[in-house]
């Protein structure tokens, strides 16, 4: 049988993997049902990845269960009163201890401190109970009243709880343990030997009553009976396990592991016989058994690690295994046990160990909570379908009636056709005796002679019936080209009216034959119809019943998620507030160094940030044309249909200080500086879903969303690649050509890569860029080509060795810097930039070509065979770039004689050891595979995670409602398009989601995701006062329009 209740073991354990979470502030309390709440605890200190409030679900059933949960239940829509009860009280009170009261099943909770604490106490043995107490345990509020006089307590509302009457955990010592055994003997003996007294008695008194009453007989047999359940309970409670479960009271399952790690049988009795006393030896062992589990409980109640938990699955009889197959085997286990230990009596079963109790409870009671909530499903579901076809049969039994009545009128009025003049003559008959005022008995009388003197006209009368007017004949099918053997069939009763003509009967049969078709096809059709309407009423009232007990796993809510947001085209992560308090979280909480502070001049309009993953390079203009839009849209011009631009600025020139004697509001700020306004957009949105990938399928969606222009700028690196070898495989005199062609390539690649935009400028579609030190080269004005970072320093080698230089470590003459440092001047005035001076400044390509050009003329041979130490000096104006920290650094190490730093000696000298045994190549290996996963992992964000476009093959987590620019969301599989119009948030997305449902290409999980996605998720995530359009939408509410017309008709 499945393990439903907790043991002392069980709470012990559970208590120990709770108390990690005092501090945490309780939120609000839920009633799941009658005796199970769920407590929401949580952190505001942020200890969450995303530096968000950790929160944790703490689940109670009374008498039952405690444990957190990772799975979401429906809750009651109204809270019950014991709920509102707790949640006056203890809402909002910090979580203060958790403790075990002695070894009992009682868990307390403590909320608050001195004067202001309440307690939450958890009984989970017997019925159950959950009561609220005041600081002096005087109960406030509880589930389940209940007294007990035997030990005089009372457990009631306004009595004081009894805190000291628990059982308070002693360890046993073997003299205990032996004089708990010695007792159990001594009991068992005076036990047997009073009651063969009693029992003597007994049949000495049935001896003398037996000649004075009769029933002495039954009680006697009443003695007898007593007598065998008697033997019974002594042989059970005289049993090792038994005596040990009373003594120590552990519980049943507990004694059996410690009995069974003595090496001693727990059935075996105690005290029955001389050669069954317990030997000194076994007694040593049983104590140490004990003992043993005693270091574990007290290691749990008061040590540092957290226990782990075991769950056991249930043993399959061996025929049922052996008819499944082996894949049918692995899915169809069930649990069957749980436990902090593996138990000695569980050790064969197979097991599924976790890292902490508190999970193996969780799964445990989750996975029988939802295999429960399946089973009375499938029974609602099976009663529905037995109904259903009962409704069925009925129909059909009542169409099969029908028809055989038509059938019956049809043979009734052929019948009648082909006896047509042996039916009018007995109608003549009768009405002529009637006619002549004989009476009805005496014509009954004279039809019975008649047909005893063979009368045919007689013989054709079977019943009168002249009440009615009515007369029964016995009509049968005497045509002529009839067999002999269809002529000695019966003969059919078929009832004449005696005021008709035979034609006149004949036609009366066959006007009701035509009457019970005409219901027949009436029954059919409103037979069907009713079958419709009863199917229709089932399906309703089981799509009702069946989100009473839904559960399903918890999924990660990001912390972007309370904001409004969206994913670019190109991987940037762009966040706005809801509203005031909002926009200031957003500006002063998670706008950084590198990030675009994005706004608009209009009347609801919220503080954007696209959040910039690489802070050294420039967010391309695609996402700021999306991020412009997304702003534009939430705010007024999206009601009042007005195109028009937004602004961006850095995050420097957003202030919270406001001008002398004026103030800002919440949410407001201040911007310096100028404002880069945006093109403007088109009031377009898109709503869509974005699915969480596990990291086995990541590999297929790596850099769906790239940078536009990252394939240029690998292009170019191939391409320089292609010259280099070319350099290798010539000599002297053809490398300048090889020179220049590189060159040439160089300048093609970058002329159609990137346009150079002019940072005085204001014309031109790409909005002028303010110059500042931080901004990058293609910000100032150079001409460089779209490359990624990690490709900088392999087109550095590239270049040298391209141009014979070696190593870039040459020293630079002056008039080459001077030379340099004009050059830059030219195209930008330092005058104009802003006082955020930076330690690297950064150099283009084609300064960096020039540089080259300018040493191969300038420096001889000899200058070119250069030391290790030497240092490559780069100034643009008076900074330095950072290739000359970096040479620094090598070159201080190396001049410092080969001395190893204080305290590292010993460190390493134990690397030593450890790789001594590794040679040099395979140490390059593995440094190299080691920089490229770390390389590979650091490239990855959180976004990298998302996708829009699941293939078949992924294994998908979670789905994620996005609403965005259309022009980020138009690559999804599952969209919409969005414009302003009437329908609310609510009808949009449930619109959205029909349609998501109803593709054609929507695998099975990716219809379980869609469907999972709540209502508030969806609200939250759409855009209001909108009209939906999409491929398919008109003909899916066509479809949908036709099925309910067609059902008003069926009613």
């Amino acid at each position: 049988m499945v393990k439903v209740r907790m043991n002392t073991a069980d709470v012990a354990a559970e208590v120990k993997c709770l108390r990690r979470h005092i501090g945490m502030r309780c939120a609000n309390v839920y009633d799941l049902n009658p005796k199970t709440y769920m407590f929401k605890l949580i952190n505001s200190s942020g200890v969450t990845e995303s530096g968000e409030s950790e929160k944790v679900l703490l689940l109670m059933e009374s008498g039952v269960r405690l444990h957190t949960t990772a799975y979401v239940r429906d809750k009651n829509t109204t809270p019950s009163g014991f709920t509102l009860k707790l949640r006056k009280h203890i809402r909002g009170r910090r979580l203060e201890d958790v403790r075990q009261l002695g070894y009992d099943r009682i868990i307390l909770f403590q909320f608050g401190l001195g004067t202001n604490a309440y307690f939450i106490i958890l009984e989970l043995y017997a019925q159950g109970n959950i009561l609220l107490t005041d600081p002096d345990f005087v109960v406030m509020t509880l589930l389940r009243s209940h007294r007990d006089d035997d030990k005089g307590l009372a457990i009631m509302s306004r009595h004081r709880y009894p805190v000291e009457s628990c059982r308070v955990f002693e360890r046993t010592s073997p003299t205990k343990l032996e004089a708990t055994l010695m007792r159990s003997e001594k009991d068992e003996r005076d036990s047997n030997r009073s009651f063969g007294t009693e029992v003597g008695s007994v049949n000495v008194q049935n001896s003398e009553l037996q000649s004075q009453q009769e029933g002495v007989t039954i009680s006697g047999k009443r003695s007898t009976s007593n007598k065998k359940e008697n033997d019974g309970e002594q042989g059970k409670k005289m049993t090792l396990k038994a005596i040990l479960g009373d003594s120590l009271g552990y519980g049943p399952a507990l004694c059996e592991h410690i009995i069974l790690d003595a090496g001693l049988v727990p059935n075996m009795k105690i005290g029955r016989a001389s050669d069954n006393t317990f030997s000194q030896d076994a007694l040593h062992a049983l104590a140490a058994a004990v003992g043993k589990f005693e270091d574990w409980l007290e290691d749990v109640i008061s040590g540092a690690k957290l226990p782990e938990g075991y769950i056991l699955m249930q043993k399959m009889p061996s025929g049922k295994k052996e008819a499944l197959l082996p894949m049918e085997i692995s899915t169809n286990k069930v649990y069957d046990e749980f436990s902090p230990i593996l138990l000695n009596q569980f050790k064969s079963r197979e097991f599924v160990r976790m890292d902490t109790f508190d999970a193996v409870l969780d799964e445990f009671y989750s996975k029988i909570e939802s295999q429960r909530a399946d089973q009375q499903q499938r029974a609602r579901e099976e009663s529905a379908v037995q109904k259903l076809t009962k409704i069925q049969l009925d129909q059909e039994n009542r169409v099969h009636a029908l028809k055989k009545e038509v059938d019956h009128s049809l043979t009734m009025a052929e019948l009648i056709e082909y006896n047509l003049q042996d039916v009018e003559a007995a109608i003549m008959a009768v009405r002529v005796a009637l006619a002549n005022g004989m009476d009805w008995e005496d014509l009954a009388r004279m039809v019975k002679e008649e047909k005893k003197s063979g009368n045919p006209v007689a013989g054709l009368i079977d019943k009168l019936h002249l009440e009615r007017n009515c007369v029964t004949l016995l009509l049968s099918n005497n045509l002529d080209e009839m067999d002999d053997d269809e002529r000695t069939d019966p003969a059919y009763k078929v009832e004449v009216d005696l005021s008709l003509s035979a034609h006149a009967n004949a036609c009366r049969w066959f006007e009701m034959k035509k009457r019970q078709e005409n219901k027949q096809k009436k029954t059919i059709t409103s037979h069907a119809k009713a079958f419709k309407a009863a199917e229709r009423k089932t399906k309703q009232q089981l799509a009702q019943e069946k989100t009473v007990a839904a559960i399903s796993h918890m999924r990660k809510v990001h912390w972007f998620e309370k904001f409004n947001w969206f994913i670019s085209s190109e991987n940037y992560l762009i966040i706005s507030g809801r509203d005031a308090q909002q926009n200031e979280m957003v500006v002063k909480r998670y706008m950084s160094k590198g990030d675009i502070y994005v706004h608009a001049d209009l009347h609801g309009a919220s503080s954007t940030v696209i959040k910039n993953h690489t802070p050294d390079l420039a967010i391309p203009p695609l996402t700021l044309n999306q991020a412009g839009c997304f702003t534009v849209c939430h705010s007024q011009a999206w009601e009042a249909k007005m195109v028009t631009s937004a602004w961006w600025v850095y995050p420097h020139q957003v202030s919270k200080t406001a001008p002398t004697g004026e103030y800002l509001t919440v949410g407001s700020f201040m911007i310096r500086g100028k404002k880069n306004f945006l093109p403007p957009h088109p009031l377009v949105m898109g709503f869509g879903l974005l699915f969480r990938l596990d990291e086995s399928s990541l590999g297929s969606h790596l850099n769906e969303r790239r940078i536009r222009g990252e394939e240029e700028g690998l292009q170019e690196t191939e391409d320089i690649e292609t010259v280099e070898d070319e350099v290798d495989s010539l000599s002297g005199e053809d490398i300048e050509d090889v020179v220049c062609r590189a060159d040439d390539q160089i300048t093609a690649t970058k002329n159609n890569s990137e346009p150079i935009i002019d940072a005085n400028s204001g014309k031109g579609d790409v909005p002028p860029i303010p110059l500042l030190a931080s901004a990058p080269p293609a910000a100032l004005g150079f001409a460089v080509p779209d490359v990624p970072k990690q490709i900088l320093p392999e087109l550095e080698v590239v270049f040298d060795r391209t141009l014979a230089l070696g190593p870039v470590k040459v020293l630079v003459n002056e008039h080459v810097e001077e030379s340099l440092q004009d050059d830059v001047s030219k195209q930008y005035d330092p005058e104009k930039k802003v006082a955020t001076p930076r330690d690297k400044a950064y150099i283009s390509k084609a300064e960096r070509r020039k540089l080259k050009k300018a040493e191969k003329g300038s420096l001889t041979t000899g200058q070119h065979e250069s030391k290790e130490g030497d240092v490559l000096d780069r100034h643009v104006g008076n900074q330095k770039l950072a290739p000359q920290k970096e040479d620094k650094g090598e070159g201080s190490q190396k001049s410092a004689g080969g001395k190893v730093a204080r305290g590292q000696k010993g460190k390493l000298k134990k690397i030593k050891e450890k790789y001594s045994e590794q040679d040099e190549e395979e140490r390059i290996i593995r440094m190299a595979l080691l920089a490229e996963t770390t390389e590979e992992k650091e490239k990855l964000n959180d976004l990298d995670y998302f996708t829009g476009c699941p293939l078949a093959n992924d294994v998908l987590l979670y789905a994620v409602p996005v609403c965005g620019p259309y022009s980020a969301v138009q690559s999804y599989k599952y969209r919409v398009k969005i414009t302003p119009g009437t329908a609310k948030r609510g009808k949009a997305a449930k619109t959205a989601i029909n349609l998501f449902v109803h593709m054609q290409d929507v695998t099975t999980r990716e219809k379980e995701l869609i469907k999972a996605c709540t209502d508030p998720e969806l609200v939250a995530a759409i855009i209001g006062n909108a009209k939906i359009t999409a491929a398919g939408l008109t003909r899916l509410k066509k479809k949908q329009k036709g099925k309910k017309s067609s059902k008003k008709e069926d009613l």
